[in-house]
C-alpha cells in the first residue's frame, strides 16, 4: 500500500522530535485507517475509512450511549478490532478518562473485573463473548458501569445477567465498512432485544431482491447509507462495486449492502435476524467460512474441506469452527499439520476448534 511509515511496538533507536506545532493537512476526506475484515474467496478485504466517518462516530457515541468528561470509559477491545475505534476517539475527544487494558488482563476475565473495579470504569464496550467470560468469572458487577455490547449477537440470557450487575445495558450493530456502529438499542427488560435506530446521520434500509423498501414487519436485506459509509475496499475494485452501491433514497451518495436479514418492527427499531450468506461472527470477529476453506484446500495432503460453526455449549452461546476435512492422501495429514499450514494463512481467530478426518463430504 506504499506505507510511508511503520510503527511497531519494538525497541528502537529514540527519534528526535520537533519542538514547533506541526501542520495539519488533513482533510474529512482523507482515510483515517485501513482495516482488514475476512473475504469469502480467501483473501482478506481492507476497508478503507475516512476521517469524516470516525468524526461521526464520534459525535454521535456522545450523545447514545451517552459519554461525559467525567466518564472512565475501560477499552478491552485490542487497536486492530474496530470497536477500539469507539473506545478511543469519542473518549479522548470529549475530555474523558480513557483507561487501556493490558493484553494480560484482556486474556484473564478475573483480571478484566478486577480493572473495572480499580479504575472506577463508568462505561465499557466488549463482545457478548467477553461478557460472557466476565460474568462466569464470578464478576459480581457495578452499579455505576454502562455495559456496551457489540460486533455479535446479544442473547436474552446475556442481557438479563448484565442488567443485574449494571447501571444500563446498550447494544450496537454495525459492520466495519461503515464505521463500527450504525444502530443502537437501550436495553431494558422484559423487551425484546433489538439493534434499535440508526445513530445521528446514518439511514438503514430493508430493502428486498429489487432494492426496494419493505413493509414494516417484513424481513429484507439491511443497506445502510449515511455518514458512516467508509470509501470501499483497497484494491478491490469489483468487490467494492458489489458491496458500495448507489443509493437512490439519496441520490450521489452510496450505500453498504451489509448481508444481514432484518425487519422493521412497529416503533421503528430493528430486528437482525441473521446472515444472507456464509459469514459468521466468532467472539465478535466477522469470518467468511470460505476463506478458511479455501486455506485448508491449499493443503497437499486435502481433497476437500468445509468449515461450520458449531455452538459450544448451551444455545445462545459461544460457537467455535469445526473443520471437516477428506484427505487426498494416505495416511492423512495430522490434524497438528494441519493446524500449523493454516496458521500461516489465516489469523488466529480464523482457526477452527476442532478439525474432523471424513472419507467424503
Amino acid at each position: 500500500h506504499r506505507a510511508v511509515t511503520v510503527l511497531t511496538d519494538d525497541d528502537a533507536e529514540p527519534i528526535e522530535q520537533p519542538s514547533t506545532t506541526p501542520t495539519n493537512a488533513t482533510s474529512p476526506e482523507d482515510l483515517a485507517y485501513i482495516l482488514y475484515t475476512s473475504g469469502s474467496t480467501g483473501r482478506p478485504k481492507g476497508v478503507r475509512v475516512r476521517h469524516r466517518n470516525v468524526v461521526n462516530l464520534m459525535s454521535a457515541l456522545v450523545k447514545q450511549p451517552g459519554l461525559r468528561r467525567e466518564d472512565v470509559v475501560l477499552a478491552v477491545a485490542t487497536y486492530t478490532f474496530d470497536m477500539a475505534v469507539g473506545d478511543i476517539f469519542p473518549t479522548l475527544g470529549i475530555g474523558a478518562r480513557l483507561v487501556l487494558a493490558s493484553r494480560d488482563d484482556v486474556r484473564d476475565p478475573r483480571r478484566v473485573g478486577a480493572v473495572i473495579d480499580a479504575s472506577g470504569a463508568t462505561l465499557m464496550h466488549a463482545t457478548p463473548t467477553t461478557w460472557r467470560m466476565l460474568l462466569k468469572s464470578g464478576w459480581a458487577g457495578s452499579p455505576r458501569l454502562v455495559a456496551v455490547c457489540g460486533g455479535d449477537t446479544l442473547s436474552e440470557a446475556l442481557a438479563s445477567s448484565l442488567l443485574d450487575r449494571c447501571a444500563a445495558v446498550w447494544n450496537g450493530y454495525g459492520p466495519t465498512e461503515t464505521t463500527v456502529y450504525t444502530t443502537f438499542s437501550h436495553v431494558t427488560r422484559g423487551a425484546l432485544i433489538t439493534i434499535g435506530r440508526p445513530i445521528a446521520n446514518v439511514r438503514d434500509y430493508i430493502l428486498d431482491r429489487w432494492r426496494q423498501p419493505v413493509a414494516v414487519g417484513v424481513p429484507g436485506e439491511i443497506f445502510i447509507g449515511g455518514a458512516g459509509v467508509s470509501a470501499g475496499y483497497v484494491n478491490r475494485p469489483d468487490e467494492t462495486a458489489e458491496r458500495f452501491v448507489p443509493d437512490p433514497f439519496d441520490p450521489g451518495s452510496t450505500m453498504y449492502r451489509t448481508g444481514d436479514l432484518g425487519k422493521f418492527l412497529p416503533d421503528g427499531s430493528i430486528q437482525h435476524m441473521g446472515r444472507l450468506d456464509r459469514q459468521v461472527k466468532i467472539r465478535g470477529n466477522r469470518i467468511e467460512l470460505g476463506e478458511v476453506e479455501a486455506a485448508l484446500a491449499a493443503h497437499p495432503g486435502v481433497a476437500d474441506a468445509v468449515v461450520l460453526a458449531r455452538e459450544d455449549g448451551e444455545p445462545g452461546g459461544d460457537r467455535t469452527l469445526v473443520a471437516y476435512v477428506v484427505p487426498s492422501v494416505v495416511p492423512a495429514p495430522r490434524l497438528a499439520e494441519l493446524r500449523d499450514h493454516l496458521m500461516t494463512r489465516v489469523p488466529s481467530y480464523m482457526l477452527p476448534s476442532a478439525f474432523v478426518i471424513l472419507d467424503a463430504l
